[in-house]
Formats: C-alpha cells, structure tokens, sequence
C-alpha cells in the first residue's frame, strides 16, 4: 500500500520495459506510484560522466 506519492527512476533494461510494467502504468498512477524512465544515454545522471 502507498501511503503518499512515490516516483521510481528506472532505466531502459529489458526487465523494466516488459508489457508487465506498461500494462499497470495507470493502475499504478491512480494508487500514487510512477514510473520515471530515463533516457538510453544520460551522462547529466552520471556525475563522473560531467567530469
């Protein structure tokens, strides 16, 4: 149970873009879950990639 919003950050692995996930997306929403997904390449996530 979600007691107040929360946001998972996930990448694009295999195991987080199943139809498993997208198909609970909305499900999720209305319960106070979200699923953040950033991008294939991110260097500004990755502080030793700013260096």
């Amino acid at each position: 149970m979600v007691k107040r919003h929360t946001f998972i950050v996930v990448n694009r692995a295999f195991i987080h873009t199943t139809d498993f996930i997208y198909d609970r997306l909305e499900e999720w929403k209305k319960r106070g879950l979200y699923i953040f997904e950033i991008p294939t390449y991110s260097p500004e996530f990755n502080l030793i990639e700013i260096l």
